[in-house]
Order: C-alpha cells, then sequence, then structure tokens
C-alpha cells in the first residue's frame, strides 16, 4: 500500500449514499463504504474531500479518518496486481463456520476462498 501516491483523504458523513453525488466540482470523490441508511465514508484526494466537506449544512456530522491514502476506492487500483500476486502464495480452504455477506444478507458460498474476491 505505501507504494501508492500519497495525497489521499477519506471522511466519515452522517448522509445517505444517495446524497453523496459524484460531480465535476468534487472530481473523483467516491463513497467507499456505506456502514448504514445515513452513514457513509468518503474516499478522494486531500482537495476532493475539502471541497466536498466544505459544501455541507454545519449540522451534517463529519469526522476525518486518519489515513495514509484513498482507501476503498480506485485511488487503491494500481497495487490490484501484486496484491493479487502475493495471494496466490496463499491456499484458500473453506471456511469453518458459517459466514453471511455483508452486502447480499445472505449466506456466503464459496467466495472467501476465491484469491480473486480478496
Amino acid at each position: 500500500m505505501q507504494s501508492l501516491p500519497p495525497g489521499g483523504a477519506m471522511a466519515a458523513v452522517a448522509l445517505p449514499p444517495h446524497q453523496i453525488q459524484q460531480t465535476e466540482e468534487f472530481g473523483n470523490l467516491e463513497v467507499a463504504a456505506v456502514n448504514g441508511p445515513a452513514s457513509v465514508v468518503i474516499s478522494g484526494t486531500q482537495n476532493e474531500v475539502d471541497t466536498f466537506l466544505g459544501t455541507l449544512d454545519s449540522e451534517v456530522r463529519t469526522r476525518r479518518l486518519r489515513v495514509s491514502h484513498a482507501f476503498h476506492s480506485r485511488w487503491t487500483e494500481p497495487v490490484l496486481a501484486r496484491f493479487a500476486e502475493a495471494l496466490q502464495e496463499i491456499t484458500f480452504r473453506e471456511p469453518v463456520l458459517a459466514g453471511v455477506s455483508n452486502v447480499t444478507g445472505g449466506p456466503v458460498d464459496g467466495q472467501w476462498n476465491d484469491p480473486e474476491y480478496w
């Protein structure tokens, strides 16, 4: 991860995901995580995050995250090939305990032992 370009930023914002709009004004700002119906994390360059936060009403709760990069976004794509290469050295097995997807709400079936998932 340290090989990624510097200058990324993230912030927790108390808004629903649909209120975080990607516009030219905010560049490539992305929703990095949806933590609840009115709780998201945004990710982008320092300037994009600062610009977006500056447009919000003062009553919207925000919290800058202490991160070194804009994780959970397209800004981490340059390391994906190296990450996939490193995963080839790991032997994946079916989990002992059943898992539930936080995306679908259904049981996880086989995807956790697939290096492409990670």
